[in-house]
């Protein structure tokens, strides 16, 4: 599961403002070149229409924990939606030592094909400096166009 972060009436507002990128990829129903009738996704038509919009953020719901809680924000265990004035979190950043996020990954060693040992990186269990740095980034970019549209930041 994940958490999207972004601003309340984002994807309105990146509609109105021509911001939404759309793309038509093959719907994954499709089999032989025949769309399943009632997908959900394609509606029957092969092909599925993903839009993204700017100033959101999508991350794991572990991750979710981990950032609200380095930030020294409340999480309330088994519901991860919510929302917040763009100050508030902006605070939280400036006074928040966000490094301590940091997680190692776990590394295990396995036997090959060839009864070698080798190590798997497992990233599942890891966030790095440079995630770290994303996150940041990609939520102060929220923050500020929040600010300057007016509008919460909210998240589920």
């Amino acid at each position: 599961m994940s958490v999207s972060i972004t601003i309340r009436n984002n994807s309105k507002f990146c509609d109105k403002h021509g911001l939404t990128h759309v793309d038509q990829e093959q719907c994954l129903c499709t089999q032989g070149g025949e769309a399943e009738p009632s997908c959900a996704y394609c509606r029957g038509s092969g092909v599925e229409t993903v839009r993204s919009y700017p100033f959101e953020l999508n991350v794991s719901n572990v991750n979710f924990v981990a950032l609200w809680r380095a930030l020294g924000l409340v999480v309330v265990e088994n519901d991860l939606c919510g929302s917040l004035d763009a100050r508030t979190i902006m605070a939280a950043m400036e006074r928040s030592d966000m490094s301590t996020m940091q997680r190692p990954y776990i590394y295990q060693t396995g036997i090959n094909e060839n009864g070698e040992k080798v190590h798997a990186e497992h990233r599942d269990y890891g966030i790095d400096a440079d995630r770290v740095q994303s996150y940041r980034t990609r939520l102060a970019a929220i923050c500020q166009e929040a600010e300057r549209r007016e509008e919460e930041i909210v998240w589920c």
